[in-house]
């Protein structure tokens, strides 16, 4: 099984990957602290996604206006007003991590909070002076020669980069961990691009997500159920293409076919169908001519029907 997940989720991203490629020119997609990169890269015989997140914010920006070596720590950093800005938007963007990545614990949480204190005292003991200014980072007391910079820096990259939040619905009816882990990272990630307000990755991203749902629904159907509901759904006319029942990630399967065949089968009902079929044609506004074509674009309204595209197949599924 999961040999299949791994499938599964080349193919989600792959779509993915595929849905977002004219929007390579502009591949960061969000403003919030985890920014969704979606690039296509050359490899022989066509292309291949690379679908993942920036690591927190903090940490280029430190290494960049701090740069250490491994033997060196933090206390040659003397502090004056320029030094004093970096310090202050390196305390900014750690108080802004999302509680779902903000997993440490016992010690290592102890020491994250000295490193923020120190950092704060430093900042603040700074500002209070009007004469002798110019020294280095102070150690935190009781932590050797580790300055506050230090303990942020150890104790932030033991989190992960990224992690579903605890509002996310939980998937329990996909058994593959890894998966059903992905999918619900991805659905925190829908969330959080709405709350930003960028409604054309939301709309793209959740319409991929209904897809992969869509995929590991059909995989439990038998080749003789698939090939039944496909020959039916040709004479209804309600597809035109004769998509393979024997491998559900051929190219003719597409979000199209997946909803089709899953309503056929009874997988979904039809209300979920329908809103499903609304969602395809808002994710297909990603390309230039279907927008123009329209005069529709991805706005907050796609978005959140997208959204509820996903928590209607989640309910039908969870049955």
């Amino acid at each position: 099984m999961l040999a299949a997940s791994k499938n599964l989720s080349a193919r989600y991203l792959w779509e993915l990957a595929r849905q977002l490629a004219p929007a390579i020119a502009c591949p960061n997609l969000s403003g919030s602290w985890l920014r969704p990169v979606y690039l296509l890269e050359v490899v022989e015989g066509g292309y291949k996604p690379c679908h993942g997140l920036y690591r927190a914010r903090w940490c280029p920006y430190l290494e960049d206006v701090f740069p250490i070596t491994t033997e060196e720590r933090y206390s040659k950093i003397q502090l004056d007003l320029q030094s004093i800005m970096a310090l202050r938007t390196i305390l900014k963007l750690c108080l802004e991590v999302p509680d779902e990545l903000m997993i440490l614990q016992g010690p290592d949480y102890a020491d994250y909070q000295a490193g923020l204190t120190g950092l704060k005292t430093e900042i603040e003991d700074w500002a209070s002076r009007q004469f002798n200014r110019r020294r280095n980072l102070a150690f935190v007391p009781g932590k050797g020669q580790a300055t506050p910079l230090d303990l942020i820096r150890l104790a932030l990259i033991k989190c992960p980069d990224v992690a579903a939040s605890p509002q996310t619905a939980g998937l329990e009816f996909i058994g593959e961990s890894e998966l059903r882990e992905d999918l619900r990272i991805d659905l925190s990630s829908v969330a959080r691009l709405i709350s930003n307000g960028e409604w054309k990755a939301s709309t793209v991203l959740a319409g991929s997500i209904i897809e992969a749902l869509l995929l590991w629904r059909l995989r439990s159907y038998s080749q003789q159920q698939l090939s039944n509901s496909i020959s039916n759904l040709k004479v209804a006319g309600k597809i035109t293409r004769a998509p393979k029942p024997t491998d559900l990630e051929d190219r003719p399967w597409g979000l199209h076919e997946y909803t089709e065949v899953a309503a056929e089968l009874g997988a979904i009902l039809d209300e979920t169908a329908t809103l499903i079929r609304l969602v395809r044609d808002f994710r297909n506004l990603i390309h230039p001519g279907a927008s123009a074509r329209t005069g529709q674009q991805c706005d907050r309204g796609t978005a959140l029907a997208a959204q509820a595209g996903i928590e209607f197949l989640v309910r039908d599924l969870t049955k």
